[in-house]
């Protein structure tokens, strides 16, 4: 797998010939695969989902027709409570998802009470909240510093 080379292989110079030859890639894009950087602990699908979506997304179909292919009962069914009356937040160790978690439920209230209830809400959270709060705001002060 392409992300298990890219993680654990430390010689760019060994990633970028792996790219040319195993995975068919040109110069550029083997070279800019060998320049990546993936943060360590985090995957959004399994290995096993993975190999159950890869092959019909190699077919050109959209990931989310294969995700609805491959598993028929996760159908994203409207919800008929949005938000619980009570959001339980005594389980909840991090006061920046507190935080987060209190503004989303004010900003969902605000869109109900203009627009209605809406169909559908996705919810993407930073992975930065889990991190500490000065890692936190390293972060924001080095994207200040590129974007100025």
């Amino acid at each position: 797998m392409i992300a298990g080379c890219v993680r654990s292989m430390d010689d760019s110079a060994a990633l970028c010939r792996l790219a040319e030859t195993r995975w068919e890639l040109d110069h550029l894009q083997a070279a800019r695969l060998s320049t990546v950087q993936l943060e360590q602990g985090y995957g959004r699908l399994s290995l096993a989902a993975l190999r159950k979506l890869l092959p019909l997304m190699e077919q050109g179909l959209p990931y989310m027709t294969a995700v609805e292919k491959v598993y028929p009962d996760r159908a994203l069914a409207p919800m008929v409570e949005l938000l619980p009356q009570v959001l339980d937040l005594k389980n909840v160790r991090n006061p920046a998802v507190v935080r987060a978690l209190t503004e989303l439920r004010k900003v969902v209230n605000g869109v109900i009470r203009l627009y209605g209830r809406p169909e559908r809400i996705q919810i993407e959270l930073a992975r930065e909240l889990k991190k500490p709060k000065d890692v936190r705001k390293k972060h924001r002060s080095e994207n200040r510093e590129r974007d100025s």
